[in-house]
C-alpha cells in the first residue's frame, strides 16, 4: 500500500507538470484561471436568465449542477490539474460576482462587451473589481 501511494505521488500531475511549466506558462497561470472563472459566470448568468424561464424545475437542476461543480470528483480534478488549472469554489464565486457587477452597472449589454475584442478579457485583479474592467473596456474602444 505504501508503494502505491509512493507511485501515486510520484506520479502526481502538479509533480510532473511543475517540472516541465515554463516561467512564461506560470505567469499565465493567474489570467487563464481568472478568465475561466468569468466564463463560468457568463454561463451561469445566461442559463439562470433562461432556464428560469422555461424549466419548471429549474433552481433543483441548476442547484444538482453546482454541487456537482464543487464536488467534483478525482478524474475530473486530475485532467484540471494536467491543464495547469486549480478551480475552486473561491474562484467560481469570484467570477459569478464579476459577472454580477458588471450586470448590476451596464446590463447583459455590457456583459457581452466580454466577447467583443480580446483586449476586453479581464485580468485577474478586473475580476474582482468589475467596475475597472468597465472602465477600461470603455478606454479601449
Amino acid at each position: 500500500q505504501q508503494v502505491m501511494a509512493e507511485l501515486q505521488q510520484v506520479m502526481s500531475p502538479d509533480l510532473v507538470l511543475g517540472a516541465v511549466r515554463s516561467p512564461e506558462q506560470e505567469a499565465l497561470l493567474p489570467r487563464i484561471e481568472a478568465l475561466v472563472a468569468v466564463v463560468i459566470g457568463y454561463a451561469d448568468h445566461f442559463m439562470d436568465d433562461i432556464g428560469g424561464r422555461l424549466i419548471g424545475n429549474y433552481p433543483m437542476l441548476t442547484e444538482a449542477l453546482r454541487r456537482r461543480r464543487v464536488q467534483t470528483d478525482e478524474a475530473n480534478r486530475f485532467i484540471e490539474r494536467i491543464l495547469g488549472l486549480n478551480l475552486t469554489q473561491d474562484q467560481v464565486e469570484r467570477g459569478t460576482a464579476f459577472v454580477a457587477g458588471v450586470v448590476d452597472r451596464a446590463g447583459d449589454d455590457g456583459l457581452r462587451q466580454l466577447w467583443s475584442d480580446e483586449r476586453h478579457l479581464p485580468t485577474p485583479n478586473e475580476v474582482d473589481a468589475p467596475g475597472l474592467w468597465l472602465a477600461r473596456t470603455e478606454l479601449v474602444d
